[in-house]
């Protein structure tokens, strides 16, 4: 556990256990108590790949679901216009936004809006 993320550990320590210098353990003692660290603790978090803890990840999940069930009832959420930002996936590190398909019923209204985009029209 404190291969690459000593700081964790360290952090870790003082926090949950009011330990300064864990190196000063005996090593089986430090191996219980750093196993005995809690699931939001750093170092689960590193070992896991999870950047934030659970708790917040969840929050960032229920905003989310509130924004979507609010936009669904606006006119936006009507018309499938400019669905509210993730949040979660901002959180994750996949802030690309999906954006909506476009289609067109023939090339004429493509091509229409295609001279409007480039400011032809």
């Amino acid at each position: 556990m404190a291969s690459g993320g000593e700081d964790d550990l360290v952090c870790d320590f003082a926090e949950y256990y009011h330990v300064w210098n864990w190196r000063e353990l005996p090593v089986d003692y430090a191996a219980v108590l750093a196993n005995g660290l809690p699931e939001e603790s750093r170092s689960w978090r590193r070992i896991n790949g999870q950047a934030f803890p659970t708790e917040i990840l969840l929050q960032a999940l229920l905003i989310d679901k509130v924004s979507n069930l609010v936009w669904m009832f606006s006119e936006d959420g009507q018309n499938g216009d400019n669905p509210p930002v993730s949040i979660l996936e901002i959180l994750s590190g996949r802030t690309e936004p999906t954006k909506k398909a476009r289609t067109f019923q023939n090339g004429e209204e493509f091509m229409e809006t295609y001279r409007k985009m480039l400011g032809e029209a």
